[in-house]
Formats: structure tokens, sequence, C-alpha cells
């Protein structure tokens, strides 16, 4: 397995905040790939450890600072990102139902004993179907069972439940760790934005070198798919955004599409390259926030 998958699964199986001091077995499904993890809980911060193709991981949690970290041990590595993230949302079945409560309505379906801790059932509900169901212990304040109710074997539950005597250590990261990124690379601090803009206007096609605290605004004037490139060409990290304007206003972000999907940072020789379908009248704005790089947007 690529460190970039295994990283991404890892992030599948993050717990929330719990009250007892608690251990236990997770078991998580997706569509009938059973992965196990050992789970630790302090009551305030929470660990679990796995094997992956003959690869250890871990993943420190802790709710109060809002922060995870995902430890490659063999690798000496560790990638930090918010409990509360997209990324981690997409990707983490428990913090996934917070998701779930902006497509549908919850309902109380009543009390269940689930591997000897009494449940309150919680299914959500979209167009009188049911899309996810959890089984959550106040005694735990954990769910010890969840089922996404419109995928086959797709759930996750809690095992051999048995009270635990923390051990501070678990919790913190080692000395020698590496920071890396989500796509394994090693993190590269970004600076602040610029305090001032320097706007260039421009028409399609543009091919053209931009460098932070550039704002280029590109008017768009067919409605045609456009292509977008931007490949980094300096000895340093280059970060950007691309936003969308209509007769002066930005659009809303489900026109768009939320902001940290279009902001990108590339690091030494990479590219960004995409398509979009743009619509005359729009403006696209594309502030360079660090580094150096070339630009082009063509219709295609």
């Amino acid at each position: 397995m690529k460190k970039e998958s295994l990283l991404i699964s890892i992030l599948m199986m993050l717990p929330i905040l719990c009250i007892a001091q608690w251990k236990a077995d997770m078991i998580n499904s997706t569509q009938g790939n059973i992965q196990e993890y050992k789970v630790h809980s302090d009551g305030d911060k929470y660990r679990y450890d796995f094997t992956s193709d003959d690869m250890n991981g871990a993943v420190i949690v802790k709710p109060d600072e809002n922060l995870t970290a995902i430890l490659l041990p063999n690798e000496f590595m560790v990638h930090y990102t918010p409990s509360d993230g997209m990324m981690s949302r997409m990707n983490d079945p428990v913090q996934a139902y917070g998701s779930y409560l902006q497509y549908g309505t919850e309902t109380i379906a009543g009390e269940e004993m689930i591997n000897g801790y009494l449940c309150t059932k919680k299914v959500v509900i979209r167009d009188e179907k049911p899309m996810v169901s959890q089984w959550f212990s106040e005694k735990l304040n954990f769910p010890v069972k969840m089922v996404v109710d419109y995928t086959e074997n797709t759930y996750m539950e809690l095992r051999n439940i048995s009270p635990w005597d923390p051990d501070p250590s678990v919790f913190v990261v080692p000395e020698g760790f590496v920071e890396v990124d989500s796509e394994m690379r090693p993190v590269i601090p970004e600076p602040e934005p610029p305090a001032e803009w320097e706007e260039t206007a421009v028409t399609v096609p543009v091919d053209m070198p931009v460098s932070r605290g550039m704002l280029i605004i590109v008017p768009i004037a067919e409605t045609v798919y456009h292509k977008l490139i931007v490949e980094n060409t300096g000895d340093t990290p280059m970060k950007f955004i691309f936003q969308m304007f209509k007769n002066g206003v930005e659009l809303p972000e489900d026109e768009q599409g939320p902001a940290e999907y279009r902001t990108h940072r590339l690091y030494m020789e990479e590219k960004y390259n995409t398509t979009h379908n743009w619509k005359a009248g729009q403006v696209i704005r594309i502030k360079v926030y660090e580094g150096e790089a070339n630009l082009k947007l063509y219709k295609e």
C-alpha cells in the first residue's frame, strides 16, 4: 500500500470524545473490506493503533485542542490535521455522522444493548429512507456501533471493551518524528499572506509567470470548458486560490465549491491541472499567496 493511501485509510476510523477510561478492539468494514484497530481513551484524549500491509500506524486525537496526530512509527513521520476538518469528516465514519445530519433528519429509534452497553439508537432519515444508524453509549460518550444503511457491509463496531489505566506517554508524539503533509512531504511553513495585492487584468488565453502578491483577474467571455494549469517554477512552495465572481459579487460556495477545494499549495516542480465549465459573464480571480509559477488558462 502506498504511504498516501495508508494515510487516507488511517483517517477512516477516528473516534470522538469519550468520558470513561477504556480500551477496545474496533472493527471497521467498508463494503466488506475489514480493518482492525486497538483503541485507548483516557476520557479527554484517545489513540488507536493498527497494522496495515506490514506497516504500523497510530492516531492520537485531542478533541479539546481540535488536533489529530497521525503517526507512521516505522518511518518516524507524523501528520497533523484538525479533528473536525473536512478531511477527517470525509474519511471518518464517526465524525461523518455530523455530515449526514446536513442532508437528513435524525430520529431516535429506542434503546438497545450492544456489546454490554446500553445504547441509544439514532437514525438519520432522508426521503423516508435511513442513511446511517448509530448506537450511542452515554457511558462511553461514544458510538459502540454504526451502520451506513445505503451501502452493503459498511459499518464500525467496538468489541472487547474494558477499563484501562491511562499511560500519559501514549498520547505524546515521540521526539525525532518529522512532520509531513497529507502527501507525505516534509512540511515547509507558510509565510504570512501578502499585505497588499498587485492586480493584473488579462484575457483568455493566458500564459504568464506569476508570483507572490499577484491578483490575476480573468473575465470569461464564453460558456465553454476552460483548462487551468499552474506549475511551480520556483525553489519554494507556491500557493494560490481561484475565486469566481459575477456582477462584482463572489459566488456562494455551493456554486463554486468550498475555499479549501479551490486553494492549492504546490511543492517544487509540482503542477495543478484541471478543467472548469466557467460561464460567460463570470470573472475568475487568482490570488498568489507565495512562491512563483507559470499560469496557463485557455479554452478547451
